[in-house]
């Protein structure tokens, strides 16, 4: 009776230890496989070859989304996934395309990761894609990861729009890199309109973020159609608010975005501060800057 007891248990342990190294080489076999396919992936991102990419992403249907994630989420040597890969100046918008349909599968939490990915220089794919938008395919760019972010909560969006990269001091976000750029009205617009979403506190803590100079949005912005976009959706602000967006000061030489543009001979920028000041009934507060 004890030896067949004794045979009876040796069997269980036997059967568990074969199990648990099968269940052992399962696990890596995927790693293995979420490994290569994130690997190709990038190199079909950084090739353009939108055919490979998307057999990469049939395949990854199979996966679980926490396993997509992983796949997607993968790095290159310069810090680049393949998203970012794909956003990139005369890359493939068709593969990015791709990605941010495969990624639909993803909880907002994990979409947030995925568009909130730092390279090496600390940009995320949006930040790549503003940061080339006066061509043509970095503005099919903006808009196709900006209709993916919908899907965010109004806190993961303000997460994504006001991250920094790792340029000196505290970095810039994707709307300063905006102001000293040369994107289109279709990409500022698009970018505007990703803010709509925002509570008024967080639109103005994302309008008012400086650089390490405490320099603003507002200050940086040299084009006029910039600062009216940006003007136009502060209208949601309350008075208060939008007199704290006006005043900020930078802590290089206290200039205010108003008296930055009149000294740098910024003509229509400042028209258009002085234009949304009198909607609100505030231009004098303007004008006492200049004393």
């Amino acid at each position: 009776m004890k030896m067949r007891l004794f045979m009876f248990f040796a069997s269980i342990l036997l059967f568990k230890n074969a199990w648990t190294k099968e269940t052992e080489t399962i696990q890596v076999t995927e790693e293995a496989i979420i490994q290569t396919n994130s690997i190709n992936l990038i190199k079909a991102a950084q090739d353009c070859s939108v055919e490979n990419a998307n057999e990469i992403l049939k395949i990854a249907e199979q996966l679980t989304p926490e396993q997509l994630l992983k796949l997607l989420n993968t790095k290159n040597y310069n810090g680049d996934t393949a998203l970012q890969c794909a956003c990139h100046e005369h890359r493939s918008v068709d593969i990015l395309s791709s990605i941010l349909k495969a990624a639909q599968r993803l909880t907002p939490a994990q979409l947030l990761e995925l568009l909130n990915a730092k390279n090496n220089q600390g940009k995320n794919a949006l930040m790549l894609a503003v940061y080339g938008a006066y061509s043509l395919d970095n503005v099919a760019a903006v808009h196709a990861l900006l209709n993916a972010a919908q899907s965010l909560t109004p806190q993961q969006t303000f997460q994504l729009l006001s991250a920094r990269d790792f340029q000196l001091g505290v970095g810039d976000n994707v709307f300063m890199m905006a102001a000293v750029g040369h994107p289109s009205i279709e990409t500022i617009n698009a970018m505007i309109k990703a803010t709509e979403k925002l509570t008024p506190d967080q639109l103005l803590k994302l309008f008012n973020a400086g650089d390490r100079h405490g320099t603003t949005i507002l200050m940086m912005a040299k084009k006029r159609e910039f600062v009216e976009a940006i003007l136009k959706s502060t209208e949601r602000l309350t008075t208060n608010q939008f007199l704290e967006l006006l005043n900020a000061k930078n802590n290089h030489d206290g200039n205010t975005a108003f008296t930055r543009a009149v000294y740098w001979g910024h003509k229509s920028v400042a028209i258009a501060l002085l234009e949304a000041a009198k909607k609100r009934n505030v231009s004098d507060t303007l004008l006492q800057q200049l004393n």
